[in-house]
């Protein structure tokens, strides 16, 4: 059973007029908002006849004592988000800058 949001993407996917087995691409960030939006689509995903693929941007290291609990919530999420998409079988695709600035 689906509740009223789910209906709602349900409609707008089929008003698409998606071919079956199209590749849905996700841009998730890893925090609640987008993670709620991924297991959304997994649940539709077989209703929906789609393939899911997780895009995921690690803006990399910043420099700095003052960005160290940033960097280890940005590594946390990055691991988090790539083992649960392993875990559930989802096509993972991540790009990382090196660093976000120099160090002086």
């Amino acid at each position: 059973m689906f509740c009223h949001l789910e209906h709602q993407l349900l409609s707008f996917y089929k008003n698409q007029k998606l071919p079956v087995e199209s590749s849905i691409y996700l841009a998730v960030s890893g925090g609640l908002d987008s993670m709620a939006m991924l297991a959304l689509h997994q649940k539709l995903k077989k209703a929906l006849k789609i393939h899911l693929t997780v895009v995921h941007f690690h803006h990399g290291e910043v420099f700095g004592k003052e960005n160290i609990a940033q960097n280890n919530f940005r590594n946390k999420t990055y691991k988090a988000l790539q083992e649960y998409c392993e875990k559930q079988k989802i096509a993972f695709i991540s790009n990382a800058l090196k660093s976000s600035t120099k160090q002086s």
